[in-house]
């Protein structure tokens, strides 16, 4: 993190960060995140981009890697930095879902619908089955291609009830994260978006 970000603060001009999805929400997290970087953050449709990746990847790292790289390729020469991640729910009780298939999960991409299913299938579960974790890896590729990374996860139990709101890193509002000084995705909104605690931080990376 301390070597690309004294990097990064002895450049006197901006760097081009290319936030891989299409996500307005997305972005301006980001930027709320990385505010203090010499960083100009532009999203694919300012690069006149428009990419269908095919996520066929077996974990969240690996789908964060397939969009980092593609659009990385794609901008060649109109960004020093490409970032992408992946992010979804897993349930221990069952066995990983919905994982990586979060966002289609249950047929829908409606997350008021996911959340009731969640509880639905849980009904009458102890707390000890309740355990769960909100992944979000994030991927960077810099100059040359060179990769970095971020595993960003945070653990808790699902709550008997939706909770909270607010920005789209809350759609899965059905966890309890544990306590301790990080926002989990139950709080609404959080008091200040931590850039190093945040589950979505890219932070780390810099």
């Amino acid at each position: 993190m301390c070597i690309v970000s004294c990097a990064l603060r002895r450049q006197s001009v901006s760097r081009v960060l290319l936030l891989a999805t299409t996500s307005v929400g997305k972005a301006d997290e980001y930027r709320d995140l990385l505010a203090d970087l010499p960083l100009r953050l532009v999203l694919p449709a300012d690069l006149g981009l428009s990419l269908d990746v095919e996520e066929t990847g077996a974990t969240f790292r690996e789908n964060a890697d397939l969009k980092a790289r593609a659009y990385a390729r794609a901008a060649a020469g109109r960004a020093d930095w490409t970032l992408a991640e992946d992010s979804g729910l897993e349930v221990m009780a069952l066995g990983g879902e919905p994982g990586v298939y979060s966002a289609r999960w249950g047929g829908t991409s409606d997350y008021a619908v996911k959340n009731r299913m969640l509880l639905e299938r849980l009904d009458g579960a102890s707390e000890a089955e309740r355990g769960c974790r909100y992944v979000c890896p994030v991927t960077l590729v810099g100059p040359r291609g060179r990769e970095r990374h971020c595993p960003r996860k945070v653990r808790g139990r699902l709550a008997r009830e939706p909770r909270g709101g607010g920005g789209l890193w809350l759609r899965t509002r059905v966890l309890r994260a544990p306590p301790g000084p990080h926002p989990g995705p139950n709080l609404s909104p959080p008091p200040k978006r931590d850039p190093f605690r945040h589950p979505r931080s890219g932070r780390p990376l810099f």
